[in-house]
């Protein structure tokens, strides 16, 4: 990669655009992730259909397409603290490669040789034992 010098303003610049391109990413992976035990066309459901057909007690009926889940409130504030807190875990999760990439897209001109491949191998080992 090509060294370049860049000013604590352009420094800024290329953290918010980091920070944009996470915010953005967090939407699409609540609907596509978190939510989509909830629609019929989970691929569990798919695959628990196809193994236990209709005649197993113990199932739902998931080879139906209207199968879908419904979130119950029992609370005032119930579905917004889940929402926030799911999100927070799911988002951990998920997002920790990506946020780990993002830092090291960050960090990485600031560093010697050396030093690049010794973190890269850091954070490629850190990311393997988080999963």
């Amino acid at each position: 990669m090509e060294e370049k010098q860049m000013t604590f303003w352009a420094h800024l610049e290329d953290l918010r655009w980091s920070l944009i391109r996470v915010v953005a990413v967090l939407p699409y992976l609540f609907d596509h992730f978190v939510l989509a035990p909830t629609t019929s066309d989970f691929p569990l459901y798919r695959w628990l259909s196809q193994i236990s057909g209709s005649n197993n007690p113990l199932l739902p009926d998931f080879s139906n397409d209207n199968y879908s889940v419904e979130i119950i409130n029992i609370n005032v504030a119930s579905q917004f603290l889940t929402h926030i807190s799911t999100s927070f875990w799911f988002a951990l999760v998920l997002m920790f490669p990506y946020l780990i990439f993002e830092i090291w897209r960050f960090v990485q001109p600031a560093l010697f040789r050396e030093e690049r491949r010794s973190v890269g191998l850091a954070f490629i080992g850190g990311t393997f034992m988080f999963f």
